[in-house]
Parts: structure tokens; sequence; C-alpha cells
């Protein structure tokens, strides 16, 4: 029951400035969302949410949360959920167990003033251990980083990272809620013996870094964790597990940002907020109207909601059965509302309810920060004299989002990096061939991009789990990433589960930026009959890694209830051949239209669709890291 759910939210953009933390920008932006979420969506009461926003989230204020609001009100059986947006760092440890004689924490608004401290891992444990022991069950959504490495100057288009210096201050032991164990690990990260059986998902590794991210849809800063996280529960269901979540939020995140890697810790399987939560209603509420050709509705980006979306619109009180009033597309979408436009001219009331029939899918297009005019004009004359059809090109001041891209000219060389900095390819020279080579790269990377990104939001329930992977080795994983090295070989089976037949195609996403279908071995795509399972199928890795960046690839397993070809999304290795002419995609259905503006024409897939049950598809994925380079 929603009723048996308590949350504390904990969001700070702006600290105490005694303490010279530095600022943030989405984390206010996360907790908010995920209180409208919790509140709109799941119909948790208002009063069971208690929502800790920049001054207000103290330490002392973080600790009365938990005890007061959590550990009091929570009885035998009740979900508890703490969600904190902010930084991260670390802190000497009092405990020699402890290998590197450091510990976690969270900081906490005026956690750097003078007497103050930020939270350890291990006193976080404590807080956690009061709570089970109500018998209430404890996931944390943990969106910072403990790297402790100093973060680089960002510009306004970069993402900020969500950690900051160690706290190396002489700490009194009578400042911590409870003296710690000898030879206990880390209650947050570690799961010491004395611990329970919460589940934590964190933004990524002990020795990443959390990056902010600034969706375009959205125009706003947010955590990429968070962001994503809402955007998977766009798909919730009462029998959603953590893994089941976390499997949709891996390769969205490692998309955007390769060297963070979001980590899921304890029982994945438990059900997503106990799996008792009903969702309220699957319609959404018309809260304004603008005359009789837009109506605005309580959903916005945190619910998947972008552009293209398409809804259908019954009167208030609807059982949203039979023919709608009218349908709508997205037009705008922020937060927590979004603009549609009516298809026809229709008045339609406050009250009214919206049904999501489609979700839209963004833009496919790269943005490139360049000021180099050798590369803008490059790109500008990309597609036979006109301007690229894939990759758009802005000046590195005008970025009105996350460019997906920069390239810099570094004295007679050029340099391609991601949106953190990172370079993602070997230079090439400042020349007009080398823009040229450069921007051909950046098209690949775009294709390969957005091939990674692809899933199906929409999925019906009949397809979720209806082909499993089975007998998979090596069964090693890291986090849910299969560990393997390079020049490796991963094999499984797949197995129908379903009563009717399917067809499926496999992709293999390489680290040079290759796309290669590796089954079936001929033709496009292979039937599986009801009940049937494959051969053993093998997947060799590519995969290089280097110091600076961990080597990953990905499997995708598309699944489909009619034939349908994947090889126009086929890539060669990159600077190994030309990239093929892709020739239009079988375009009569949302999926055709999808399939074509990803690798052909870089369009966003606007045009009025509802998916018809011959053009149902979903999207398995299996990601693989080299195990030379793992960090365990």
């Amino acid at each position: 029951m929603a009723s048996n759910l308590y949350a504390l939210l904990v969001g700070i953009n702006r600290y105490s400035a005694i303490g010279r933390v530095p600022h943030l920008r989405g984390c206010v932006a996360d907790v908010v969302a995920m209180r409208d979420f919790l509140v709109n969506q799941l119909g948790v009461p208002t009063d069971h949410i208690h929502l800790l926003a920049d001054e207000a989230a103290t330490r002392t204020a973080i600790i009365d949360g938990w005890r007061t609001h959590l550990r009091d009100r929570a009885q035998a059986g009740a979900i508890v959920f703490f969600h904190y947006s902010g930084h991260g760092s670390q802190a000497p440890s009092h405990d020699p167990g402890e290998n590197d004689q450091l510990d976690e924490t969270v900081v906490a608004y005026d956690s750097r003033d003078e007497g103050k401290y930020d939270l350890l891992d291990k006193e976080l444990g404590v807080l956690i251990r009061e709570v089970e022991q109500k018998g209430a069950q404890v996931a944390l959504l943990m969106d910072c980083c403990h790297s402790g490495h100093i973060t680089r100057t960002r510009d306004e288009n970069r993402p900020l990272f969500r950690q900051c210096p160690p706290d190396v201050r002489p700490r009194p032991p009578e400042t911590l809620l409870s003296p710690p164990a000898a030879q206990t690990r880390s209650a947050m990260f570690g799961g010491g013996e004395a611990t329970g059986r919460y589940v934590l998902l964190a933004a990524c590794r002990d020795e990443e870094l959390a990056n902010e991210y600034r969706p375009p849809e959205l125009g706003q800063w947010r955590g990429a964790l968070t962001f994503f996280f809402l955007k998977a529960l766009q798909q919730y269901h009462p029998g959603l597990t953590w893994a089941d979540l976390y499997d949709r939020i891996l390769p969205q995140v490692r998309v955007l940002y390769p060297n963070q890697t979001p980590q899921l810790e304890g029982p994945g399987e438990h059900l997503l907020f106990g799996g008792a939560v009903q969702p309220v209603g699957s319609y959404l509420v018309v809260v304004e109207t603008e005359g009789a050709g837009k109506v605005k509705v309580n959903g916005g980006v945190a619910l998947g909601l972008t552009a293209g979306s398409r809804l259908a619109i019954y009167p208030p009180t609807s059982n949203l059965n039979g023919r709608p009033l009218a349908t709508a597309t997205v037009t705008e979408a922020g937060t927590d509302t979004a603009w549609a436009s009516l298809d026809r001219p229709v008045t339609v009331e406050p009250g009214s309810r919206a049904k999501i029939m489609v979700f839209g899918y963004g833009e496919q297009r790269a943005v490139v920060a360049v000021d180099e005019p050798l590369v803008r004009d490059a790109i500008a004359t990309a597609n036979q004299g006109k301007p690229s059809i894939l990759v758009q090109a802005v000046a590195l001041a005008d970025a009105a989002r996350t460019p997906d891209f920069f390239v810099l000219r570094e004295g007679s060389i050029l340099v391609v990096q991601d949106a953190t900095g990172e370079a993602v390819l070997s230079t090439a020279p400042a020349t007009a061939a080398g823009a040229a080579q450069v921007t051909k790269n950046l098209e690949q990377l775009t294709i390969y991009r957005n091939v990674e990104r692809l899933r199906n939001q929409a999925a019906g329930p009949a397809l979720r789990g209806a082909v499993a992977v089975v007998d998979l080795n090596p069964s090693r994983q890291a986090g849910r990433a299969l560990v393997a090295p390079a020049g490796g070989r991963i094999t499984f089976r797949l197995h129908n589960q379903t009563r009717r037949p399917l067809y499926v195609t496999i992709l293999h996403l390489t680290a040079d930026f290759a796309i290669r279908r590796v089954f079936p071995d001929r033709g496009y795509t292979e039937k599986l009959a009801p009940g049937y399972k494959t051969q053993t199928i093998g997947v060799s890795t590519t995969g290089a890694a280097t110091q600076e960046r961990l080597a990953h690839e990905s499997v995708k397993i598309f699944i489909t209830t009619t034939p349908v070809s994947f090889d126009a999304l086929q890539l060669p290795p990159l600077n190994q051949g030309e990239i093929p002419t892709a020739a239009p995609v079988r375009a009569d259905s949302p999926l055709g239209w999808l399939l074509d503006a990803v690798r052909r024409t870089g369009a966003r897939p606007l045009r009025p669709v509802a998916a018809g049950a011959d053009d149902q598809w979903i999207v398995e994925e299996l990601w693989i890291v080299d195990k030379g380079m793992l960090i365990v």
C-alpha cells in the first residue's frame, strides 16, 4: 500500500558559505521531481514524505529526519526510501579495519562549518539499522560520489561532479552517532555483518564521479542517476524489481558518461517500493486549457513525456474505455507538466483525464560545441554540400543544452571530448582533411549513441520477460555487467517463454564503435517458436581499456512480434571504412520511423502514431566490461 511507504528526500544545491563547499545545480530539482512522482503517480500521502533542501538539509536535520520521520513512524512491513542528491566526499576513518583508512561521507549543508562534520557511511549504517530493527525494508538512492578527487573547473555547459575534497579535520569520537565497530566494513557501501538487507542504488563506483545532466527536453540540470531513475519509472508496475530498474538505468547513464557506472548493492530481487504500491490509475489530469487547441497535463519529463508523446483525452471521471474525446501530441514538457496540441479543435474541461498512448523519442542529432572554423565548415557541408543531418554545431558559449561532444583545437591537432571533457577519439590534424575526418567520426559516434539508447519505452507487459537469456557464461558480474577480458568470449542461449512465435535479432556494439549483427548468421532475423531454446550463441569481445577509460561493450537483443530488419544499424569499426549509406528503413510503423531517425535522418520522429499489435517490440541488453581494468 502507498500508505505504508515513508520517504526522506534530501537535495542540496547551495552549501553554507562558511564551509566553502562548491555549489551544485540540479539536486533540489531531483528531489522535487521524486516527491512529485511519489505523490502524483504512486499516491503516497504527502505527510509520508519529508523533503529537506539547501539550508534545511543540515546534519542535524538529516539525522532527525531518519529518526523522527522514518524510524519512529515506520512499522513492521513498512517501506522506507532515502534519496540523497548532493555532494559526497571522504573523511579519515576511526575504523582500523577500513582498507584505505577513509570513510565515505554525505556532505550536509553545514557539514564543513566549525564544529560540524559530514555524515559518515557508518553513521548512515547506524540509522539504517535503527529503522530495520522496526521490521521495515530500507532502500537508498545515492546520487553523489565519494572518490575524493578535486573537481575540475567547468563552464556552464559542462556537467558538475557531485563530490568535494575530503574533510581532513581531526574529528572527536564523541561527535559520531555511535563508536565505530572494529573490523566492520562500510555500512553504506560494504554491507558489513551488522547491516540488514537494505538495497542501495549508487550513482557510481567508489573511484568514479557522479555527473549532473541537462536533458535537452528539460533544459534544467539534474543528477544523471536520478533523471534516468525517474525516466525508468514511467514503466512502473507492482512486479518491478530493483534489478529490473537497474538494468534500464545502467546503459542510459553509460551512453552519456562512459566513466560513470551506477552500482546496485543488496538484494536486487526485492520489489521496488515493496511491490505493494499500485499506480494511481493509468491516467494524467488536464489541469489547464488554452482555447480549444491546447491542454496542460500534470505529468512531464519525470514520467517520460517528451515532445512527440501521444495522449488520448477522456472526459472527467471516465474509465478510459471507448473512443476518446480527442487525441493530442505533446509539444512542450517540463519537469512535472506538459502542454499538448489537440489533433482537432474540441472543448476539454479541466479535470479531464489523459492516457499516454505512445512515448515520444528525443532528438536523434548530436549537439557538438565547436568554435574551430575548419570543423564548423566541415559539418556545414558534410551532406553533399549541405549540413550534416546527424550533427548540429553550436558555439562553445551558446549551447542551450549540454553538448554531446566538444571539439577543441590544441595547437595543430583537433581533440574530440565527451560531455565530461574526456577524450573519446585519437587526435586529428587541424587541417581541412582532418576536420572532415572528425565530422565523419562524429556522425558515426552519433549513430552508435542512438543505437545504444534504442529501447521501447512503451513496451507492453506481454513482452516483458518474453525471451530469457539462459546458460550465460561467464557468470561473473560487476554490478550487473558481465566481466570478460579483451579478446574473450561470452556465450548464452535464448528461450522463448511465451506461447507465440517471436523474432530475434542480436547486435554487438563494440569498444571500437562498430555495430554488427551476430545472430542470426544468415537472414536478418530468427523466428523463435513458442518454448524454443536456441543453440549456444557466442560473442567475442574486442575492447581494449586504457588507464583513463574502462572499455565496455554491449549486446542488444531485439525481440519483435513480426519480422524486422535491423541491418541498417550496422557500422564498421571507427576509421576502418566508410559508413554505409542506409536505405529508408521500413517506414510504415512507429518502429520503422524510429529506426529511420536513429540511423539515417537524425530527425525527431514526431508523426502521430499509435503502436499496433503488429508492431510490438522490446530490447534486452547485456553489458560487458574489461576484466583487465575492472577495479573490485
